[in-house]
């Protein structure tokens, strides 16, 4: 008689069905996995520009006199043709024009390219160039700008608010908006 030991281990049919159970697990998981990085991605995105407007705003506080964020291409010169995801310059603006005097304002901070994050940013009306802090922090360029995926998608964008009072604030695109092109 022959003694059998008892082998341990998986049957085939066993290593299949935990395939196939897991398989289904990650054609569920994977999707919404994609979708929490796509909206992570945009508040980043909104955060850091948000993060330049406070930096402005106290920096106008600080100094007592009126500081620009701009947009900028090329980090020396507003607005040159670009757009807000190219990246901006954030300087000490002593007349308060929006433009960098050379030999009198000072550039405080500069945010170079971030259109390769797959995002743009355009302003209207009182932001689409420059946004300008009062010395108490305030500002007359109260308005929004809107960060789009490039995709055009508009469930991952995002509306960014600056009030009169210079406080700025970001929000997801009411129904019925859309992305710029």
């Amino acid at each position: 008689m022959t003694n059998r030991r008892h082998l341990k281990g998986f049957t085939l049919i066993e290593a299949i069905m935990t395939l196939a159970i897991a398989s289904i697990l990650a054609t569920v998981a994977i999707p919404s996995f994609l979708e929490y990085v796509e909206i992570n991605r945009a508040q980043t995105r909104a955060s850091q520009f948000i993060g330049g407007l406070m930096y402005a705003r106290s920096e106008a506080v600080k100094r007592s006199a009126p500081v620009t964020i701009c947009r900028s291409a090329n980090s020396t010169a507003c607005p040159n043709g670009s757009n807000w995801e190219d990246g901006w310059i954030i300087f000490s603006d002593d007349d308060g024009d929006g433009a960098i005097d050379a030999g009198v304002d000072v550039i405080l901070k500069v945010v170079n390219d971030t259109s390769g994050s797959g995002f743009t940013l355009r302003g209207g009306g009182n932001t689409a160039d420059s946004i300008t802090y009062n010395a108490d922090g305030g500002t007359s360029d109260s308005g929004s700008l809107r960060l789009c995926p490039v995709s055009g998608d508009v469930d991952h964008s995002r509306d960014l608010f600056i009030s009169q009072a210079g406080r700025p604030r970001t929000a997801e695109l009411a129904g019925g908006s859309s992305c710029p092109s």
